[in-house]
């Protein structure tokens, strides 16, 4: 009688478990030859290659070939479903599709790492949701505690309150706990704002030593991190600031050699030119202030030249040839007073024989 209580609580459990989608790799009977094709319409490779293996008959190289290649393609269509509903937020969807096609094809890596990624993700996800609901009710808790203390002050509480009160505080000890719980979370997630959030409104609520001792720890960690962070930041900087040494240092060697060889020509304008792009950073070296010694000296020498020529044909009443070497000297020192009198005289003196000539 013993033995046959296990059998009739069974078959009494059977119509539930046949319901039950979780269980539905429970099989009273066998898989037979028989079942071969609706067993690959199902994708039940694994059961199919289990059959195989039961039947060697029935295994070839083409049935082989076969589920190799229904295989790749369950497993693709499988991936690409799951990656929509992680896609769309649908974690726990995506977790159990991933889990029934790992059941028929339990040799995918793929679907595994998958799987096991967005439940990681699905898990933070409950926690950062269960932590938020933790710290609006731990601020509520914290909020009432505060107005109970501050209402004592100015009048004794009612039997009413107490109780209250005293609920509130079982409850703020409790979460207390339960934020702590959620700032080491935190912490191993490298979540190092929501942890401090935890630790202190569970100090608000009950400051314990372990409390404590976590936001000491923390503390340290935060103090570390940035300091490492600023390690990081001026070792970056001085790595730009090394490459810009460099780019600067190239572009003034090239802008050099375009004055040198501008000078060398007799064209004092590019040479100007070339010269103006040195970067300000190179403007002390050695060789810019040299190059720049020779440009000033050749141009005050050529704009010399230019106003000496200018006035003599000035005098010689020649005034548009006059205006023309002027006009070439203030090209070259365009901050030169006395050479922009000379053209603005010459200016108007040809302003002048052109109103004469107008009249005669």
């Amino acid at each position: 009688m013993k033995r046959i209580r296990p059998l009739l609580l069974f078959v009494a459990l059977l119509p539930v478990l046949v319901g039950c989608p979780q269980v539905g790799t429970i099989r009273m009977v066998e898989d037979t030859p028989a079942d071969l094709e609706s067993l690959i319409a199902d994708h039940e490779y694994s059961r199919v290659r289990q059959l195989t293996g039961k039947y060697p008959a029935l295994d070839s190289v083409e049935l082989q070939n076969r589920l190799q290649r229904l295989e790749r393609d369950y497993e693709t269509t499988t991936w690409t479903e799951a990656s929509l509903l992680e896609t769309s937020d649908s974690l726990h969807e995506a977790v159990q599709t991933l889990s029934v096609a790992l059941q028929k094809i339990p040799h995918s890596n793929r679907l595994r790492e998958l799987r096991n990624d967005i439940e990681q993700k699905r898990v933070r996800r409950l926690r950062n949701n269960e932590r938020a609901t933790l710290l609006a009710r731990g601020h509520y808790l914290d909020d009432q505690l505060r107005i109970f203390a501050d209402n004592s002050k100015l009048e004794p509480p009612t039997r009413l309150q107490q109780l209250a009160h005293a609920r509130n505080q079982s409850d703020a000890e409790k979460l207390a706990s339960q934020l702590i719980t959620h700032a080491r979370f935190a912490m191993e997630q490298e979540d190092l704002s929501a942890a401090m959030a935890c630790l202190e409104l569970s100090g608000d609520l009950q400051d314990s030593p372990e409390a404590a001792n976590l936001r000491s720890e923390l503390q340290t960690i935060r103090n570390s991190l940035e300091k490492t962070t600023q390690h990081k930041a001026s070792i970056k900087k001085a790595r730009i600031k090394r490459k810009q040494t460099i780019k600067h240092r190239e572009q003034t060697e090239k802008l050099l050699t375009e004055t040198r060889e501008a000078l060398e020509a007799k064209k004092l304008h590019v040479a100007r030119e070339a010269f103006k792009k040195i970067p300000s950073t190179r403007s002390n070296d050695d060789d810019v202030i040299a190059v720049r010694t020779r440009l000033e000296q050749a141009v005050k020498q050529r704009v010399d030249q230019l106003v000496t020529s200018g006035d003599a044909l000035y005098r010689a009443e020649r005034i548009n040839p006059a205006l023309r070497e002027w006009n070439e000297a203030l090209r070259l020192s365009p901050d030169n007073a006395e050479i922009r009198e000379r053209t603005n005289r010459a200016n108007k003196v040809l302003a002048r024989l052109a109103e004469l000539k107008r009249k005669q």
